[in-house]
Order: structure tokens, then sequence, then C-alpha cells
């Protein structure tokens, strides 16, 4: 005798709305499982792999015909991993057909259920149950169907409910007049839907489909809901397409209340050797502005070998405004550069190499095209590093051609050169790196560009360094701990004579912001325009004491300063050479102490004219379990002073508080503060934030409000919160 047991588990638990689906990233540990149909204590255990066959028990049987078998009291079968009980089962050999009366129990690694009744035609694989009960171990799922019909691969559940709670909280739930399962397509069809919470519909599907396993199906997505100042209410309901296994769209539409229809488009795809992204959104005639806005960008790659690919990152926007109206930080709208490249790039065991374009658009209602960077058609690059003579030296190129383009300054070209020899002495305590290179670099400039009436400049300057460093540590025993105490000094001796570069024009080049790294870098300026001058020593020597069974760094400590022999007189057109024998001194400190405290500082104080150029920290404690607070500083002389502080705080297993103030001490101004709450039980959350925002450069700010509703095996719905508040405060985690 054969019955369908596996048929009737999949019916069951392919039904369930997002069965197929992860959970969601909410943290749920603390809710004990809605455990509706515990496991049966009697069941048997699983048969030995590979055993197709089933067994059957029963307290007694009886042979009423030669075709027809009754199987009575604590009546057992069993196939594989799944498990049927039931008082009395009969079975038709003629008609191949059975009957289960009473209280039917079935389990399997994935679904427990219970049934008043159940009966079927294994040779026509129909099965039929009534009055079902069921628990989906894996989703920790629940619920119950009138009745249930599975005819091959194919089956319908009628008066079904299904949701994550346990039965006597059901904070939320999924209910369908009728609900259809396709295991051959991997769909399912629900009539006469509707989303619950508690006993009140929020939601009515009339007609529905969703998927029922792993395979992607075309179908509208989560939609998501928010209200700002800048765009009024904004929802947006997206559809994504399943074009093929190798390439898909989602297509959505934003309503903004005060803009209008906003359209957006994603396309993905995937070959043998490319891949890409082509996205973009369309906003015809802005309520406010009365003209046509949108963005389109593409993300390319392809692979031409196991050495060469192509890659494109290629942007367009339609007005210097989008990203203040549309952005949702002041670091996405004070973006005032939007860059676009395309290129083949190479890469070996001991080279790399490029053929490139590079264009800008400048994203600043502010400032005239002139200011807009020059277009590189194209850039040339190429370095090579490889070792000569054994181990002894190292050998190495970086070079790079370059054409300058530019909508209203002239046009240059630039070739830059930079061979270098390096001999890298080391032990296990200590290293010695002497380097020494030669920088070409050579112009050919249009009429408007040539400074001092050299249209082909050049300059040529060796670069010598000498970068040295030794590890030093002994062991300690502190409130019988045992730690290692490390001192890591570190010289770095820089060479570059001095060169006239005043008749070089200024194409690529920007002076680096000053910091650590600085100290050991051979130009501070970015491009290839401008090579520091430089005689100089840097001093640098950091200790850590650390935990000698895992390695984890208590404290940490680190100060720097470079000696200059001579100042250097390299500078930017319009800069003055600052005279001075002596950097900002660096001093870095790092605390950990323990899990629930951390501390950061930085400081960068220029000892010559005796005033912090930079001053930073940050502290952060963390209490009960998922509580932490966060307390920041940052000055940078001349450019910021702000405080930034955050907190997470659990009042109790269901209740959290977030919130968050950045606030300049230099504009006397909020640049962000948001407040709010999350709420979950064990089958679903609920989060809403009030946020206050500067989104222009202008200081012109927003305010907005932000609702998500997340369900426990079902999905999320309204604006997501998660990235927000992982950006606003630092260490949070759902």
């Amino acid at each position: 005798m054969r019955i369908a047991l596996l048929a009737t588990s999949l019916t069951l638990a392919l039904a369930a709305p997002g069965a197929a689906s992860a959970l969601t990233a909410t943290d749920w540990v603390q809710c004990v499982p809605a455990e509706v149909i515990p496991a049966f204590p009697d069941a048997s255990p699983p048969l030995a792999a590979g055993d197709e066959s089933t067994i059957v028990g029963a307290e007694r049987a009886q042979y009423l015909d030669r075709n027809l078998t009754v199987f009575e009291g604590d009546v057992t079968l069993n196939r594989g991993d799944q498990w049927l009980g039931t008082p009395r089962l009969v079975y038709d050999q003629a008609k191949d057909t059975y009957v289960a009366d009473g209280e039917v129990r079935f389990q399997d690694p994935s679904i427990r259920f219970r049934a008043g009744h159940m009966e079927g035609e294994p040779g026509n694989e129909l099965t039929r149950l009534d009055d079902v009960t069921f628990q989906i171990i894996d989703l920790e799922g629940n619920g119950h169907a009138r009745k249930v019909v599975m005819r091959g691969q194919k089956g319908t559940m009628r008066d079904a409910l299904y949701s994550s709670c346990p039965p006597e909280h059901r904070q939320w739930s999924f209910r369908g007049n009728t609900i259809r399962i396709n295991r051959e397509t991997g769909v399912g069809t629900v009539t006469n839907g509707a989303l619950y919470l508690g006993k009140v519909p929020v939601f009515y599907l009339p007609w529905a489909t969703f998927p029922i396993d792993e395979r992607r199906r075309s179908g509208f997505l989560a939609p998501t809901l928010a209200v700002s100042g800048a765009n009024g209410l904004d929802v947006m309901v997206p559809y994504y397409l399943n074009l093929a296994p190798n390439y898909d769209a989602t297509l959505s539409a934003r309503y903004l209340g005060d803009r209008g229809v906003m359209y957006g488009g994603e396309f993905r795809y995937l070959t043998e050797h490319s891949s890409g992204i082509f996205d973009g959104t369309w906003l015809p005639d802005d309520d406010r502005l009365g003209r046509d806005r949108g963005l389109v960008s593409l993300e390319h790659l392809t692979r031409l070998s196991q050495y060469w690919q192509v890659r494109a990152d290629l942007n367009n926007v339609s007005d210097d405004r989008y990203f203040e109206d549309f952005g949702s930080s002041l670091i996405a709208s004070s973006n005032r550069l939007l860059a676009s490249n395309a290129g083949l790039y190479g890469r070996g065991k001991y080279w790399n190499a490029s053929l490139s374009a590079e264009i800008w658009d400048l994203n600043d209602p502010v400032l005239d095209s002139s200011f807009e960077p020059f277009r590189k058609l194209p850039r040339v690059q190429f370095s090579w590093e490889q070792p000569i003579l054994g181990n002894w030296m190292v050998g190495g190129l970086k070079a790079e051609a370059v054409a300058f383009d530019h909508q209203v300054k002239a046009d240059a070209r630039r070739v830059d050169l930079r061979p270098y020899l390096q001999l890298p002495f080391e032990g296990a305590s200590w290293y010695v790196r002497p380097e020494l290179a030669y920088r070409l670099t050579a112009y050919s400039l249009d009429d408007s560009l040539k400074v001092n009436g050299d249209k082909t400049p050049i300059r040529s300057l060796p670069i010598a360094s000498i970068d040295a460093g030794m590890f030093f540590e002994r062991p300690l025993n502190m409130g019988g701990t045992d730690l290692i105490h490390t001192i890591e000094p570190r010289l770095f001796y820089l060479r570059v004579p001095g060169n006239d570069q005043t008749d070089l024009p200024i194409l690529d080049t920007q002076e680096l912001t000053f910091g650590y790294g600085q100290l050991f870098r051979t130009n501070r300026f970015t491009g290839a325009d401008r090579q520091s001058e430089a005689n100089q020593l840097t001093f640098a020597v950091t200790s850590r004491l650390m935990q000698t069974h895992s390695g984890r760094e208590l404290i940490t400590a680190t100060v720097g300063q470079s000696f200059l022999f001579s100042p250097s007189r390299t500078v930017l057109p319009g800069q003055v050479a600052a005279e001075r024998d002596l950097s900002p001194l660096v001093i870095e400190l790092g605390v950990n102490l323990s899990d629930r405290w951390t501390f950061t500082s930085a400081q960068h104080i220029d000892v010559d004219q005796g005033f912090t150029e930079l001053s930073a920290f940050r502290l952060q404690y963390r209490f009960l379990e998922t509580g932490l607070a966060n307390l920041s500083y940052r000055f940078r002389a001349n450019e910021l002073e702000q405080l930034d502080g955050s907190v997470l705080y659990p009042v109790s297993p269901s209740w959290r508080l977030v919130g968050r103030w950045n606030y300049s001490l230099r504009d006397n101004s909020t640049l962000e503060a948001l407040g709010g709450f999350e709420w979950q039980s064990c089958c679903m959350a609920v989060r809403l934030m009030g946020r206050h925002f500067v989104r222009t450069r202008e200081g012109n700010s927003s305010n907005e409000i932000l609702l998500e509703l997340e369900l426990r095996g079902l999905g999320a719905f309204g604006r997501r919160t998660g990235s927000l508040l992982e950006r606003a405060i630092l260490g949070y985690d759902r």
C-alpha cells in the first residue's frame, strides 16, 4: 500500500504566503516561537536515508474482503522522514483509495498539521483534508484551512488563514477565501484575500499571485510610504518583471504630492562575460518647477580575458537641484560633481594598465561651467612593480598620459612618468625601505593655458625617501589578565629638491587634507601638476596594549610629527608658502577597555602657531542588551565645528526609542535631527520616525515622517528605516 504523504505536506507548506522567503533582518530572539502544534511525542523516528517504503503500524487490522483493509488503534504510517498518525484508516485496494477518520496528525522536517478528516486516491495523486490546522516549522508560521485538496502538482485551500503570531494573539494574519497552488509553475493565486491587523482588515486583495518557491516571478513589490516637506506625500509602488533567467527589470511609479508622478525603472543583466545595471527616473512637468526632471545611469562590466575587462559607470542628471529635491541627506545634495567614466582595464602579476575616459557634470546652481573639472579624453595609465636581483631590490614604474578637454577653457596634454627603485630590508621586528624615484612631467598646452609664455613646460626632479620602523613588545599581567604591551617607533625621511612649478597649469590637482597618513606620503597633492618640495624627517610612535589570548586592542596611542629642515615652497595658485619648521602634531587615541565603553580621539595641533587645526572625539556606551549612546565632536579650523549625539534606548523587550541630533556650532543650526520609536512583538514590528535635515547647500531644510510595518514571514511595508538608522546611529543593529 502507498499513500501520498509528500504531496500533502507540500500543499500546506507552499500555500503559506512568503513560505519561500528568508526571514527578515529584524531581531526576534526574545520571542518564543508560536508552537501551535508541538512535535508529536509518539511519532516514530525517520527511516534510513534512501528507504522509500511505507511502513504501516496499528493495534488491529481487519481484512473485510480481498480488497478492503481496516486499520484501527494508533494507526501510524512512516515514509522516509514523514510520519502520519490517525485512530482509524480504511484502504480499498481495488479502488486504490483510503479514508482516515478521527484526528489525523502529520509531521516532517518542514511542517506539522492536524486534520479532522483525510482521504485520497494515490493512483490519481489526489488528497483531500478537512478542518486543517498547520504549523510551518522553518518560518514559525501557522494557520488553518476549512478544506485542502491536492491533485498532482496543483492544490486548493478553502477559507485559509496564515500568520506568524500565536492564535491567542493574532496581531496580523493573511486570509483568503480560495488559495490555489501550482508547484509546476511555482505560483500561488489568492482570491478574496485580505491582510488583517488584529481583527481589522486593512488591505483587500480581490485577486493576487505570489511565489511559492525560490523561482523569480513577476509581480508587485512592497510599496514605500513617507511624508516630507520637500515633496509632500511620497508613495512608491514597484513592479518586478522576471524577463529571463539572466535579466530582469523593476518598474516603479512614485507619487509625490507636491510634484506629480515620477516614473522609474531598473534593468539588470548578466551574461557569460558581462553584467550591468541600467536605471533611471523621469518626472514629467514638475508641478513646482514646471519642467521635466530625471536621472539616468549605467554600470557595466565585461570580462574580456583573465587579464582584461571593460568597465563603465555613466551618469546624467537633468538639473543641478535634482539631488537636493529627491536625495535623502545633505551628503547626497552637497555632491557638486557627478562623474562618468568608462575604460579598458588590465591587471597582471606585476602590472596594471588602463585606457579610460572621464567626464564631469557640475551639480551646483551657483557655479558656472568654468568651474567644471577638465574632462580626461582619454586617460592612459600604466604601473609596474617587480622584484629584481632576487628579493634584494624592487623596480617599478608609474606612468600616465592624459588629454584634457574643457567646454570653456583651452585643451591640454600631459605625460607623467615616475620610475623608482626600492631596497626592502626587513626582519622579524624591524624594516628599512629606502626608495629612489625620478619624476618627469611634460605638457603640451593651448595658448590660453600657457604660463610665462611656455606651451611645452617640463618638470623633472628626483624623489628620495627612507621608511624605517621597529616593533618592541613585552608581556604584562594586570589584575590577573595576560597582556602584551608594544612600542612601535617609525622614521620617515623625504627629500625632494625645490623646483619652480609656477609655469605649470592646474588641470586636476588639489592639496590633500592633512592627516596621519600625510606624514608618510611623498607628495601632499593629488594629480601630477604639483610635486611638493620636501626636506623633512617624520617621527611617529604607536603603542598598544592588547589581550594575549584574543589579540583585542584595549588601548592604542599614536603620536607623529614631521620636522621640516627647509620650508616647502610648492603651492597652488593664489596660495602663499607657509614658513614653518614643524608639521602639525598628530595625536590619536583609542580606548576599548570593556565591551560597553569605547573612546577614540584625534588631534592635529599647529605647534608653530599655537592653535588646533583639527579636534575630534567619539564616545560610545552600550547598556542593557541592545541599548547604546554615542557622543561625538568634530572641529576643523575655518571649516566646521559640530556636535553629534545619538541614542538607542530599549524601554522594554518590545519598545525601543531612537534619536539623533547633529548640530553645527559654527552656524548655530541643526544639520539633522530624528526621533522615533520601534515596537516589536514576536510576529510584527512598527517603526515611526520623524526627521528634520538640511537638504541644500544654502541651508534649506526639510521635514519628513517615515512609517514602516514589518510582518514576520510576510515582508515589510512603508519606507525602509534601516539604512537611515544605520547611517545616523553608529552601532545600530536591528
